[in-house]
């Protein structure tokens, strides 16, 4: 909550900074502040890579969808078809042109610049392309220098809180499975809440990376790299959690000692989150995969894979990854 909280706060009081210096800016001029803070406002991107880049989409759009305003009120003056064709054509032009990044700028000031233009067609047209340049390089400009976007510290909050709850949620899953258990309604609401934060965490990642090689943008407090790798394997072994919640609703038929060899291989393999023993991680490890190869030689059924080979597959797959979630 709180970190949603401070990535809109910042986002919200950017924009607000934009807005006021791009109108102050048009004021001075004595333009139109309109069609500026549109633009300003639109152009405030998370990142400052798209910020720049997109720049060089919305110019020519708002100069497109500014010449057909033009045009349509000095062919058709101002009446409801003016708004219709002037919108109309603005879409389909930067549709065909590939200027998707700017259409909807283009169109919301085309559509709004229709009002204010009387006469002086040409005149119109530079004071629009004017306003829009004020706006892109505003915005631009407050992105890059108040609060610029810096997205590694929250990443590794998110990482942090997700690799928490599978700490918590992994031995307790395999556990139950191990067990027989048939009522997995709680593990599965658990899993789509953590499923929710890691897509979060995968757009924050997304942010981030495009900024990383930036040389206007602010450096990471983090690392990327090693970012990108833990979540990975949080990501696999939610993957494979979710793998062992969707296995049949069958009783494992483990004897007496395998089903104690299990039960202490998992114990002992949640010890190791924070601290890692490789030793006795592959140990634990290895009782597993060798519990793994027993069922599938004991199978006599070769057209089913046996419910206990699976549920075995999908823990030795979950926790492989475990050597790579550790704290970066």
């Amino acid at each position: 909550m709180f970190l949603s909280f401070s990535f809109r706060g910042g986002r919200i009081f950017k924009t607000a900074i934009a807005v006021f210096i791009t109108a102050w800016l048009c004021t001075l001029l004595d333009w139109p502040a309109t069609f500026a803070v549109i633009t300003a406002i639109v152009t405030l991107e998370p990142t400052v890579t798209d910020s720049v880049k997109k720049s060089f989409v919305r110019f020519p759009a708002s100069a497109i969808g500014a010449f057909y305003t033009v045009l349509s009120v000095f062919l058709l003056g101002h009446t409801p078809l003016t708004y219709t064709v002037s919108a109309a054509l603005t879409i389909a032009t930067c549709y065909k042109l590939k200027l998707h990044d700017g259409l909807l700028v283009a169109t919301l000031t085309a559509v709004a610049m229709v009002d204010v233009v009387h006469s002086n067609f040409l005149i119109a047209f530079i004071v629009r392309l004017g306003t829009t340049t004020i706006g892109l390089l505003v915005s631009t400009a407050v992105n890059m220098l108040v609060f610029p976007p810096e997205y590694s510290t929250m990443i590794a909050k998110h990482l942090a809180t997700s690799k928490q709850k599978l700490q918590e949620l992994t031995p307790n899953v395999i556990q139950a499975l191990i067990d027989g258990e048939t009522d997995r309604s709680i593990h599965q609401s658990q899993i789509t809440a953590l499923q929710k934060d890691m897509a979060l965490t995968a757009k924050l990642l997304q942010f981030q990376e495009k900024d990383t090689f930036h040389p206007l943008a602010a450096k990471s407090k983090y690392p990327i790299a090693p970012q990108k790798s833990q979540f990975q394997a949080l990501k696999l072994m939610t993957h494979h959690l979710e793998n062992l919640l969707a296995l049949p609703l069958t009783k494992p038929r483990w004897t007496t000692i395998e089903h104690l060899q299990l039960v202490e291989a998992n114990k002992a393999l949640a010890t190791q989150w924070d601290t890692l023993d490789a030793q006795h991680y592959k140990e634990q490890l290895a009782i597993i995969t060798a519990q793994f190869f027993a069922e599938q030689r004991q199978a006599t059924d070769t057209t089913f894979i046996p419910i206990e080979s699976l549920l075995l597959f999908e823990i030795i797959a979950l926790y492989e990854q475990l050597p790579k979630v550790k704290s970066q």
